[in-house]
This record gives C-alpha cells, sequence and structure tokens, in this order.
C-alpha cells in the first residue's frame, strides 16, 4: 500500500491536533519526524490557568534541550497568564514569548472596594498585590518596605529590557496603579501599547473611570481600532419613585393622592443619587474615550448584572451624546473627524458606542477566544446599523455573529 505524500499527511494530522488538544499531544509524542508539525499547533496557544500550570511551563523553558528561547518566541502567539503568579515569572515569561500576538492577563489586584472586581476572582475576595505573598499580615516595617521597592524596581528595569520588542495586537488585561510592572499600570505610554488594535479593559468600572478617558487616546494607541469596558450595573431604582407610587394609590384609594406619600424616602433618594453618580460618571468617561479617539471603529461598554439594558444604555447614551455635543459647541472637537461618526440631527451621537447586554455575569473570555471574536465581529456589525438607523440599539452576548 502507497504511503502518503508528506504533505498530505502533515494537513491531516495538522487537522487531527487542531480539533483537540489531547490528540495533538498523543500526536508529538508519537513520532518525532512528525513531532515539529504538531508543536506549531500544541504551542501557537498557551493557556496558564493554574499556577502550577505557569510554573511547569516555566521549567520546560529552563531545562528543555529540544528547544531554545527563539522556539518559544516564533510560535507562542497567544497566551493567557495566571491571575496570581510573581512578577518576575510573568517578565520571564512575555520575554521569552516575544512574539505574541494576543495576550490576556488579570492580576488579581487590592482595591479596598468590594464592589470592585476582576475576572478571575468570585465574590468579593481579592488579593494583595504579588509582593505582599511572602510577607506577614501586620504593616511592613521600613527596611521590608525598602527591599521591596528595590525590588519593584528591579522588576521594572528586566521588564523594560526583555519586554521591549513585544507589542501584542490584541489585549484583555486587568490594569492597577500600584501593579509591579510599570507596563501594566493605566498609562499606555509602553511601546509595549504601540501595536495594540483590540483592548479589552476587564477592571472595574470604578476603576477604569478614573483613567480611561484621559489614558486612552490616538495619541497614546495610535493603531487601536477596537475597544471593551466592562459595567457592573447592580440593581437600579425605579425610574420615578413618586410617580408609580402615586400612580399606585390613585388605584387602590380610588384616585386619592397625597403629595406627602408621593414623595420618595430618604433611602430611595439616595439609591437615585447614588446611582446617578455612577451613571454619569461611566458616560462621562466614555464620551471623553471617544473624542480622544478619532481612528476608534467600535467602542463595546458590556452590561453586566442588568435586570433592564434598555434603560441603562438610554440613560448613559443620553448623557454621552450631551458631553460629546458641549464638546462640539466648546470647539474642542477635531474637526477632520468624518461626520459619518454621528447623526446630521445629533451632534453627539456617536454610533461607535455599543451596548452589550451579559446575562451570564461571569462569563469573560480571552484576548484569542473564539468568543472574543464573535464579540469584536457582532459589534462591528451593530455600528454598522446605528449609523443607518441614527439610534442605538443592544447587543444580545449569547447571540453573537
Amino acid at each position: 500500500m502507497p504511503s502518503l505524500p508528506d504533505d498530505v499527511l502533515r494537513q491531516l494530522l495538522q487537522n487531527a491536533a487542531l480539533s483537540d488538544k489531547a490528540t495533538a499531544v498523543n500526536l508529538a509524542l508519537l513520532s518525532k519526524s512528525i513531532q515539529p508539525w504538531i508543536e506549531k499547533i500544541i504551542y501557537h496557544e498557551v493557556v496558564l490557568s493554574r499556577e502550577s500550570t505557569a510554573h511547569a511551563f516555566l521549567r520546560t523553558i529552563h531545562t528543555s534541550k529540544t528547544k531554545s528561547r527563539d522556539f518559544y518566541a516564533s510560535h507562542v502567539k497567544s497566551l493567557f497568564l495566571c491571575p496570581d503568579l510573581d512578577p518576575i515569572d510573568v517578565v520571564t515569561l512575555l520575554s521569552t514569548c516575544r512574539g505574541l500576538d494576543n495576550l490576556s492577563y488579570w492580576p488579581l489586584i487590592h482595591t479596598g472596594n468590594s464592589s470592585s472586581h476582576s475576572p478571575p476572582t468570585s465574590g468579593n475576595w481579592v488579593r494583595p498585590d504579588p509582593w505582599q505573598r511572602r510577607t506577614p499580615t501586620p504593616p511592613l516595617h521600613s527596611h521590608r518596605r525598602d527591599a521591596r521597592a528595590q525590588m519593584s524596581n528591579f522588576v521594572n528595569s528586566v521588564a523594560l529590557h526583555n519586554m521591549e520588542h513585544l507589542s501584542p495586537r490584541k489585549l484583555s488585561l486587568v490594569l492597577s496603579e500600584t501593579h509591579p510592572i510599570a507596563t501594566f499600570r493605566p498609562t499606555f505610554d509602553s511601546p509595549f501599547y504601540a501595536s495594540a488594535t483590540h483592548l479589552t479593559i476587564a477592571n472595574g468600572w470604578e476603576e477604569w473611570t478614573a483613567w480611561a478617558g484621559g489614558a486612552i487616546s490616538s495619541f497614546a494607541l495610535p493603531h487601536l481600532t477596537h475597544v471593551k469596558l466592562d459595567l457592573s450595573v447592580g440593581q437600579a431604582p425605579p425610574e420615578d419613585v413618586s410617580r408609580s407610587r402615586a400612580r399606585w394609590l390613585s388605584t387602590v384609594t380610588d384616585g386619592y393622592s397625597s403629595a406627602e406619600e408621593s414623595c420618595p424616602s430618604d433611602e430611595e433618594k439616595e439609591a437615585l443619587s447614588a446611582w446617578t453618580r455612577k451613571i454619569a460618571r461611566v458616560a462621562e468617561s466614555i464620551a471623553d474615550l471617544l473624542m480622544h479617539t478619532p481612528a476608534l471603529e467600535t467602542c463595546v461598554l458590556v452590561l453586566r448584572f442588568d435586570s433592564n439594558p434598555a434603560r441603562t444604555a438610554r440613560q448613559i447614551s443620553r448623557l454621552v451624546s450631551a458631553r460629546i455635543s458641549e464638546y462640539h459647541r466648546s470647539g474642542f472637537v477635531d474637526l477632520s473627524v468624518p461626520p459619518a461618526r454621528g447623526a446630521a440631527d445629533d451632534p453627539g451621537f456617536d454610533a461607535r458606542l455599543v451596548f452589550a447586554w451579559e446575562r451570564e455575569p461571569f462569563r469573560y473570555s480571552h484576548a484569542h477566544s473564539s468568543h472574543e471574536n464573535a464579540m469584536w465581529r457582532s459589534a462591528e456589525n451593530v455600528v454598522k446599523t446605528q449609523r443607518h438607523m441614527s439610534g442605538y440599539t443592544i447587543l444580545n452576548c449569547d447571540y453573537l455573529s
């Protein structure tokens, strides 16, 4: 029986390897002659979801006699980093896999705010910054603080040297101003971001609203076309407490109404005030981001824990439009930005803003995942529809194209 040509055999084996990770590993162990064909697939996407897995991969990098550092630089294109890795390990992995196209890194951070969250956490628990892992719970003595600061400076110097050629295109990150590696602080002034086209910020809204509007710009990220932000909406107060209560009283008392009874309670007023501040802060940050990124094609705001996404989108879009209109009236807008961004009768309307409703609040996707790619494609289609309609719609994350 004649054997198959090498190119046909290679295609068959690679298709089998692509269909299943376990099959790929078995094929790589089957024969040394086909091992190089399969290893390209195995190492193309590396997911280090646990610290033990990451340490095993690091051991392979340090001890392998068959693979040089150039192998990882050439073959690893997508990388997901364990959230609680030591910064030294993060630098080692990124400097080794310096040919990355896609990077997902959601480090656990201490925010001091139980409502803030990042994807890898559950509940309200967040782990302190990585350098506190080997220190006792009481405050650090001065010499320990100095040692930690020196180590942080060392990490940054190593990172700048070893990661200078690393510039992924698609990123999914949790950023922190206290991260030991300066690259993962929300400044975006590093060459690391120079080639970024797709950026997912997985921080809680309390964090990204503090810096996203000013830090994310076409100047800092010249190739950025897609950005995605998260908003945990939570329980919203009734749209009009006094009106709904008055309607109820009118129904059950045959038209009776009392001004005192129709007034909202102090608790209801406070809930409405907190909600208003939250929505205003989110809208202000998004409007600033849109105005600072004229080359941006789509800005996705993912609504989580939201029982009424249409209401949330309506309120945020109204405030975003008002702020952008104010930009236009004040003359701060770059007139070279194509007018197709908004509607002729509403200069504040920006079709690039896409509201995505996520009914599964703990579903997060890696930068290289099929779900993430489907999100970007669907958002692009929504932008086209919104330009045609001159109005906003809601993208349901359960039905991505």
